[in-house]
């Protein structure tokens, strides 16, 4: 009996002491947890980035003030710097009156925002990381980089979702019940910011449940022409016109700029029509015959059966041959033509200077391929452009949203 008293009475005293062993230790880690999770929200605040809505004029100014000239071709070399360059390309152009700019403000990184007129929660955000403001080490860097971007979407996200309740409102809240996804569209991303991208929608802290629907792989494809005149392509020159180029074909056979009555045709064929495309190829070919010129089509017996097209931040696209008009070079005409009309229109405007740095000068011509499009590619290797970076777009849709949430 005394035995078993002395057994209970170790045991009792091993359980105490294993108690407060264990009291100490979950102590301890409850510490060390706080301490932890002090120290990761400490360096969350260090790198959160404020962001606001800025103007066009004051970004523009700002990056100006870098001294980046598209003037200088051996900007193409350095990746920020060529991303600088189409950023203040697009902060000039026709696209970037549109939308809403925000960044931070060192303007490091930067957003373009562009909710659809015509469909609640849809946009298209053209985001520009300026990664040469940065001089840390890598990993310091890849923390600062994610916070920037990361406080950016959440104010691109914020503005799609007023934008939505502003379309609700507008139709007399007939919809104020239906649920919507937001739908974002990121046009010419740097390869390199997809996983910066990603990271916040469908991981991160955007609590509406984003995931990934598409991402295209494309190229950035610049053409220049420097200070002297001189050209990346030897094919034509910058005072070629409509008239040298048609020589050699035949009678009925002309290049002109497009006008309004080519514009449904022009959106018949383009690969990404939309319920607001025709809209813009109107609003393309306008500035095209006004302003820019770039617009440009090859016409057979008066019949449009080739074309390419200025779009309103300046960039050249929707390049196009009917069938059964292709294999006689009728698409590398029409790029040349609406090259030369860039830059002969560009010349006049800036009253003979075609090196203006940071004006909206065209310099250098810049289009986007699809990588797997290996005969547009093959063509604007032919005429003297170069391939300089990885641009993709890419797509994001959230969970059904109500109204009333936004």
């Amino acid at each position: 009996m005394v035995h078993a008293r002395t057994c209970m009475g170790t045991l009792s005293a091993s359980l105490g002491y294993l108690y407060l062993f264990l009291l100490i230790i979950t102590s301890r880690s409850q510490a060390l947890l706080y301490s932890s999770a002090k120290k990761m929200q400490s360096q969350h605040k260090q790198q959160q980035t404020k962001c606001s809505i800025r103007a066009p004029n004051e970004l523009r100014e700002q990056i100006a003030s870098h001294g980046i000239s598209p003037s200088d071709q051996q900007s193409y070399s350095s990746s920020s710097a060529l991303w600088d360059i189409v950023l203040s390309h697009r902060l000039s152009s026709l696209a970037g009156e549109e939308g809403t700019w925000i960044s931070d403000d060192a303007a490091s990184c930067v957003a373009h925002v562009i909710p659809d007129d015509n469909i609640a929660g849809r946009g298209r955000i053209n985001l520009f990381h300026r990664g040469n403001t940065y001089r840390m080490d890598k990993k310091e860097q890849r923390g600062n980089i994610h916070g920037a971007i990361e406080e950016i979407l959440r104010h691109a996200i914020q503005i799609l979702l007023l934008h939505s309740n502003a379309l609700a409102v507008a139709d007399g809240g007939e919809h104020s019940d239906l649920k919507y996804r937001l739908i974002l569209t990121f046009g010419s991303l740097d390869r390199k910011l997809i996983p910066y991208v990603r990271t916040p929608l469908e991981e991160g802290n955007i609590h509406h449940g984003f995931r990934a629907t598409f991402v295209s792989q494309c190229g950035m494809w610049i053409h220049h022409q420097n200070q002297n005149g001189d050209e990346t392509c030897n094919t034509c020159t910058s005072t070629q016109g409509y008239y040298e180029l048609s020589r050699g074909l035949p009678s009925n056979v002309a290049i002109r700029s497009l006008n309004q009555n080519d514009a449904e045709l022009v959106d018949s064929r383009w690969e990404y029509r939309s319920d607001g495309s025709l809209s813009m190829i109107r609003r393309m070919i306008r500035a095209s015959e006004e302003t820019y010129g770039g617009c440009v089509g090859l016409f057979v017996n008066d019949a449009l059966v080739s074309w390419l097209c200025r779009y309103l931040d300046g960039t050249l696209g929707m390049l196009w041959t009917e069938y059964a008009h292709r294999k006689k070079g009728y698409a590398a005409l029409v790029l040349m033509a609406a090259v030369s009309d860039i830059r002969k229109r560009s010349k006049e405007r800036n009253g003979g200077c075609t090196s203006r740095p940071l004006a909206n000068t065209d310099e250098p011509m810049v289009s986007y391929i699809v990588d797997s499009n290996q005969a547009s590619q093959n063509l604007y290797k032919k005429l003297g452009w170069m391939r300089v970076a990885d641009a993709d777009w890419a797509g994001f849709a959230s969970r059904k949203i109500d109204l009333v949430q936004f």
